[in-house]
């Protein structure tokens, strides 16, 4: 085998134009799955890097008598599923918050979410700098910045904890800088707390709310749904007007990546797949090509006793 490969190299060596051809095709194509794997491994099986993922689910409304189509949910239903289940430890809720920021260079919309105090806890995530957004009600005027929010706007200040952030008008003090990883939910650079108002806590109306729970030790996930369920039902009764056929659906955070999304990189993996083999098919035709110039070397290597299996080894 030491000697074939050997030779092979040395075959090899002195057909540049060959092996750069075939090298150059099969890069393309191992180059090409390679980078969409990996995205495609981490949209859809890796999409978040929390601690105990298995246990962390997603909660949303549904309405299973109109569409199988999930949504949002409101904030007094949320605070009654909070209060009312057994299965979950912790719950939390997030919310898009239209921002903008001031800055020297003028002002610019950012991707912001308002967060229950027990949104950061539950995933077991902490600032790289500072400090966590703190649960009093009262201090409502900080943030939280992304990595790359503090990168890019804030020039990497290592000073930047402390200082003023101009948002919507109102100035708002950096608590802390979250990790490079984080990104949940998704795309989102700024957090702040969400404040809840009594007015608020009673809301079943508006839909806006993006729910997370932690599971009990020992309870599994259609444990869970079935309880939810529960809930559900009663809150249907008690609430028709707006809970009426509204259910919940529970499932794993890990789940709930963009359909779209999903579909959107099983198409474009299929497509790199592709491309590998049809590099393959080229390196293949190339070999056969090749190996139709060297009949009288490979007849002569017959004649002197190679067997077929060696023929084929150096080839």
């Amino acid at each position: 085998m030491f000697n074939d490969i050997r030779y092979a190299l040395r075959v090899l060596s002195r057909n540049p134009s060959f092996t750069a051809v075939v090298v150059f095709a099969l890069a393309i194509g191992i180059g090409a799955n390679t980078a969409i794997f990996s995205m495609a491994d981490a949209i859809m099986f890796h999409p978040y890097s929390f601690r105990d993922l298995d246990r962390i689910v997603a909660l949303r409304e549904a309405v299973p008598a109109v569409s199988a189509e999930r949504y949002q949910v409101s904030a007094g239903n949320y605070f009654d599923w909070k209060e009312q289940n057994h299965a979950f430890d912790q719950m939390a809720a997030s919310q898009r918050w239209d921002a903008t920021v001031t800055t020297p260079d003028g002002q610019r919309n950012v991707r912001a979410s308002l967060v229950s105090p027990e949104f950061f806890p539950l995933l077991g995530v902490k600032p790289i700098a500072g400090r966590m957004l703190s649960s009093d009600n009262r201090q409502r005027n900080e943030v939280l910045v992304s990595y790359g929010f503090w990168q890019q706007r804030l020039g990497r200040d290592p000073r930047a904890v402390g200082r003023l952030l101009q948002l919507n008008g109102l100035s708002y003090t950096i608590a802390g800088v979250m990790g490079r990883e984080f990104d949940f939910p998704m795309f989102t650079e700024i957090w702040s707390p969400w404040i809840v108002t009594p007015e608020t806590s009673r809301d079943r109306i508006k839909h806006e709310l993006q729910v997370i729970a932690h599971l009990n030790s020992g309870v599994s996930l259609a444990q869970a749904h079935a309880e939810m369920r529960t809930v559900a039902m009663r809150l249907s009764r008690e609430f028709p007007f707006t809970n009426g056929g509204r259910g919940v659906d529970v499932m794993l955070l890990r789940d709930t990546v963009d359909e779209y999304a999903a579909r959107f990189m099983s198409v474009v993996t299929a497509a790199v797949l592709f491309l590998l083999l049809l590099a393959c098919a080229n390196v293949a035709n190339l070999q056969l090509a090749r190996g139709a110039s060297r009949q009288a070397e490979m007849a002569l290597r017959l004649a002197l006793g190679a067997s077929r299996w060696r023929i084929v080894r150096q080839s």
